[in-house]
C-alpha cells in the first residue's frame, strides 16, 4: 500500500469520526469543519506527494539505478527496471537470510573457518579432513 493511499485510508476513517461526532455534538461543528479542511488539504498534499514521486522517482537504489541506466520514471521501461530490480533485490536478501540461517545451524561452522583461516581452500580433501579433526 503506498504512502497515499496509506494517508487517503486515514482520512476517511477520520472523516466517518468527524461525522459521528457531528450527529451527536452540534457546539463542535466548526472546528469539526475546520479539521475536514485540514485533513482534505493533507490529502491534497499526499496526492502531490505521490505524484512528484511518479514523476520524479522516490530516491531508492533502484530508482537511482534506473536513472543511471537513462530511463525516465513515468515510463514503461522505467517500470519494467523498477520492478525488476526490486525482485532482485528480495531474492537476494532472502538468499542471504537463508544462508545466514544455514550457518548458524551448521554445527561445523567453527571448524570450517578455522580450517579456512590457517589457508586451507574450501571445498578440497585437506579441507574436509581439517574440519573433520577439530570436530573430533
Amino acid at each position: 500500500m503506498t504512502q497515499a493511499e496509506i494517508v487517503a485510508l486515514r482520512n476517511e476513517r477520520l472523516r466517518n469520526i468527524v461525522e459521528r461526532l457531528a450527529i451527536f455534538e452540534k457546539p463542535f461543528v466548526e472546528d469539526l469543519k475546520s479539521y475536514v479542511t485540514t485533513l482534505r488539504d493533507n490529502e491534497a498534499q499526499a496526492k502531490k506527494e505521490a505524484d512528484r514521486i511518479r514523476l520524479l522517482g522516490d530516491g531508492t537504489p533502484e530508482d537511482v539505478v534506473c536513472k543511471k541506466r537513462g530511463l525516465k520514471p513515468a515510463t514503461p521501461t522505467y517500470e519494467r527496471c523498477y520492478v525488476d530490480l526490486a525482485e532482485r533485490r528480495k531474492k537476494s536478501e532472502e538468499q542471504a537470510r537463508l544462508q545466514a540461517e544455514r550457518e548458524a545451524n551448521d554445527p561445523f561452522a567453527d571448524a570450517k573457518k578455522r580450517c579456512a583461516s590457517i589457508g586451507i581452500k574450501p571445498k578440497t580433501e585437506a579441507f574436509g579432513k581439517c574440519v573433520l579433526e577439530l570436530t573430533r
